[in-house]
């Protein structure tokens, strides 16, 4: 009898080997109508981005699951502009499936152990088997030419930028001593991004810029990739501070974290005025950064889902309301 965990391996393993490129953005538990919460999650809701070849990343929402005799995958593809028309009525009909006599079956193989390696913590937790994602591929921002830093207004001027007007997006991170920035700009063709140098928000090179073009549809896999989000399951568990002991842990100067692991922190600017923070702990993983009061900060466990679904939901307000929005997601 074939196990979920070892058609969910399958599944991820078929998204890189069937288009070149892909990037896995989450991967989730997915119980839809075929059993409670309470029981072991009879499949899974995997979402992967990958180059079309016409200067767009496609996105694919696959759901897995194992009936003891088959694996079963449903696939919806879609660009990101459409994701906010279309997505929603894609994971209705997904929630609506049922599987005729084999839902049992499908309980039994969510049930079972496999070949593929499990996350032996995350099983444990859970109460039924979880199969290990961290031999996902490393993924990597665009890049074009890293230049110093005091060149960047010439380097924006030769590109047509004069300023930060037309920003559909800004990212600030902070992790001890270091900082970087991450700014895409509605242009004529599409998007520019200006950003630190290095390869992520955990590598920025400070003295060091890089400018680069995108379509409007690369854009949500470029700042997945840049952000350094992971696919992984989440929890429930948050945590609290006060404000003053979470800017310590930011700052590297808490006596409980130890040297080179302060916490990773990436604020989000938005065109219409939303922010949004989300901070990495050592360890623990990613959290969505929420001030219940001036002095109180709370902790939500981060899913990549999540991250993708509020990148999603900002940027096509963004680009809707830019004045040049009618080519930014073609």
């Amino acid at each position: 009898m074939e196990p979920l965990v070892d058609a969910s391996v399958v599944a991820l393993r078929a998204a890189t080997e069937q288009h070149p490129g892909a990037k896995v953005l989450s991967v989730d538990f997915f119980w839809g109508a075929l059993a409670s919460i309470e029981e072991p999650a009879p499949g899974r809701a995997i979402l992967f981005s990958y180059p079309d070849g016409a200067g767009r990343e496609l996105l694919a929402k696959k759901w897995v699951f194992a009936t003891g005799r088959h694996h079963l995958h449903v696939v919806a593809t879609y660009l990101p502009s459409q994701a906010a028309d279309l997505e929603e009525t894609f994971d209705w009909i997904a929630r609506s499936l049922r599987l005729r006599d084999e839902t049992g079956k499908a309980l039994e193989a969510a049930a079972m152990e496999g070949h593929a390696l499990l996350n032996e913590k995350a099983t444990v937790r859970a109460g039924f088997p979880i199969e290990q994602l961290d031999r996902l591929q490393e993924l990597r921002a665009h890049t074009e030419r890293e230049f110093p830093r005091e060149e960047l207004a010439t380097v924006a001027a030769v590109r047509g930028l004069t300023g930060f007007e037309d920003r559909l997006l800004g990212i600030h991170v902070r992790c001890g001593a270091v900082t970087g920035s991450y700014n895409a700009l509605s242009t004529e063709p599409g998007v520019a991004v200006v950003r630190s140098g290095g390869t992520s928000a955990f590598d920025v090179v400070g003295d060091t810029c890089d400018l680069y073009g995108l379509s409007g549809e690369q854009l949500l896999a470029d700042v997945f990739a840049w952000t350094g989000i992971t696919p992984g399951f989440v929890f429930d568990g948050g945590q609290t501070f006060e404000l003053s002991e979470y800017e310590r842990n930011v700052r590297g100067i808490n006596d409980q974290v130890s040297e080179g692991a302060c916490w990773t922190e990436c604020q989000f600017e938005f065109s219409l005025q939303h922010q949004w923070v989300i901070v990495l702990v050592p360890s623990q993983g990613w959290f969505e950064v929420v001030m219940p009061s001036s002095e109180v900060v709370s902790l939500h466990p981060l899913p990549s889902a999540r991250f993708v679904s509020v990148i999603q939901q900002r940027l096509s307000e963004a680009f809707v309301s830019s004045d040049k929005s009618n080519d930014k997601f073609a």
